[in-house]
């Protein structure tokens, strides 16, 4: 049996169309049916929605102060991990010169969150640097400041409220 050969019809640049889709994909190409598409299109992604407030994460201001053993943390960051029934985004701030601070906007979800605080420092050792580099050149050894029970095992926790919130923890190495 031999085929039917294909009309220049029923091919779009790209696309050979089976005769049941070539109307849909020849009427898309009148006008109104293109504005018809794109105002489809742009409601069904306001309604999915991108963000905390389309998909009903109610999210927090906070501010505060880390110090470890009396001194201020000076970099580092500060997470905050959803648990319990909390529901969200993990959140990550830069803790400058001892502080942190986020806005409502991209803070933390209002309810129970872990706090899982890192910060790096030079251990003293020195270590090779690694390739691509030689055997012989050596760098500086950076290890985790924080002891493990505020950092990867963080037993943290605190209520983040649907207000301001201030956060001002002393932490301590022993």
């Amino acid at each position: 049996m031999l085929a039917k050969p294909r009309t220049n019809s029923d091919v779009v640049p790209g696309f050979i169309l089976s005769s049941r889709i070539k109307h849909l994909a020849l009427s898309i190409q009148h006008p109104a049916s293109v504005i018809t598409l794109l105002g489809m299109l742009a409601l069904i992604s306001a309604l999915a929605g991108c963000g905390g407030a389309a998909q009903g994460l109610r999210r927090a201001p906070v501010r505060g102060t880390i110090r470890l053993d009396g001194q201020p943390i000076e970099q580092g960051y500060i997470s905050f991990y959803p648990i319990r029934q909390t529901k969200g985004p993990i959140v990550g701030v830069q803790i400058s010169n001892g502080e942190f601070k986020v806005s409502k906007s991209k803070g933390p979800v209002v309810g129970w969150n872990r706090l899982v605080i890192s910060s790096k420092r030079k251990s003293g050792k020195k270590i090779p640097m690694g390739s691509p580099h030689p055997p012989d050149v050596m760098t500086d050894e950076i290890v985790e400041a924080v002891p493990a029970r505020y950092n990867t095992d963080s037993t943290l926790e605190h209520e983040i409220e649907n207000r301001k919130n201030v956060i001002d923890l002393d932490l301590v190495s022993k």
